[in-house]
């Protein structure tokens, strides 16, 4: 593990040494070489990824794809009884006799293909301080490590959010709903998406609302002022007793309530915000209002156990945030060389925390 993710620091550097020194008239400048480059440095992120020890939920999905050889197809989803998707995905991989460090290996690779498809969308420059910024990222360690489910979802949920204001209402609907399919957790974020998409392109007003809304449920997320109406509410429907336990959190051992670090990391978002070109804003206003909206909505209901799964959904779009400002930025622009040379040395210690310390 530790080699292969020195090797990929090593080939980070090396990429970017090597395309920065070049003739803009070169060889490497034609294309060729510099896709061989970013391929060869995303086949080695999904390498380390799927060679990771397993821990956490990817033992219980290790476990489910070793005995899913067992079962026919439609005894195995019946006995799953959700996320239809997935469980079809992983019994097609484990009946083919696929390792499942090949299928982890497969997940890592669509998810890092629905974020190549936003970089095509902004015309990045140079793919690879875009990919260092999404491997640095907790949530893709998060989604390529950990919930599976929701990392194919959040593969067709980006695609999604790319077709969101290119009116094809027909494709953004069948991508939500495979999306759920997978997890049936996106459905929040699939409904935002429809409900944008059926409303329009963002205006500066409804920014502004987003951005009101988010703050307003953060204030209500310090007060708790929710948790007690809610469990009202609920408690009429289920009985009283089972409704308090499960959101006394006395059988999950979930982080619930309002976090410090969850605040500051959903904070980025908005700190890059007043930085981000009027350009992008006004063609991809609606992903800006889409992040608000979802990342609202968990600090709404962040008192339950497993919200932390809508916080995932929305923070998938942030490394997007980052590398927008990135690369828009003038002093980046200028200062191209020595940026990268920082990204490099901020994804080192950020690389290592999710992918050596954690493994």
């Amino acid at each position: 593990m530790i080699l292969l993710s020195v090797t990929l620091l090593f080939f980070i550097f090396v990429s970017m040494v090597y395309i920065k020194s070049c003739d803009p008239n070169g060889v490497c400048h034609n294309g060729q070489m510099i896709n061989f480059l970013v391929g060869g440095l995303i086949l080695l992120v999904c390498l380390i990824v799927a060679s990771r020890e397993l821990i956490s939920d990817s033992e219980m999905y290790f476990r489910l794809y070793t005995q899913s050889r067992m079962f026919s197809l439609v005894d195995y989803i019946g006995f799953s009884g959700h996320d239809p998707a997935y469980f079809f995905t992983s019994w097609f991989f484990s009946f083919l006799g696929i390792p499942y460090e090949v299928f982890l290996f497969f997940i890592c690779l669509a998810l890092f293909s629905s974020y190549s498809l936003w970089f095509r969308a902004f015309e990045f420059k140079s793919a690879l301080p875009f990919l260092i910024l999404i491997i640095s990222t907790p949530v893709f360690f998060s989604l390529s490590a950990h919930t599976l489910r929701q990392s194919l979802a959040v593969t067709f949920l980006l695609v999604a959010l790319l077709y969101l204001d290119n009116k094809k209402p027909i494709l953004v609907i069948f991508l939500c709903v495979i999306a759920i399919l997978f997890h049936r957790m996106t459905a929040p974020a699939c409904l935002l998406i429809v409900f944008l998409m059926l409303r329009g392109k963002a205006s500066n007003k409804v920014l502004l609302y987003s951005v009101v809304i988010w703050f307003i449920s953060v204030l209500l997320s310090i007060t708790g002022l929710l948790k007690p109406i809610l469990i009202a509410l609920v408690g009429g429907f289920f009985q009283e007793e089972r409704v308090y336990i499960y959101f006394d959190n006395s059988f999950t051992g979930e982080r619930v309530g309002f976090l410090l670090d969850f605040f500051i990391y959903s904070s980025i978002p908005l700190l890059l915000f007043p930085f981000i070109s009027k350009e992008v804003i006004d063609k991809h206003g609606n992903l800006f209002v889409f992040y608000l909206l979802l990342n609202s909505l968990y600090f709404l209901l962040n008192f339950i156990p497993f919200s932390s799964r809508i916080a995932n959904l929305s923070w998938c779009v942030i490394p997007i945030f980052m590398a927008v400002f990135v690369s828009s930025s003038p002093i980046y622009k200028r200062y191209s060389k020595l940026a990268d040379l920082l990204l490099i040395c901020l994804a080192i210690p950020a690389f290592k925390y999710n992918y050596w310390l954690l493994s």
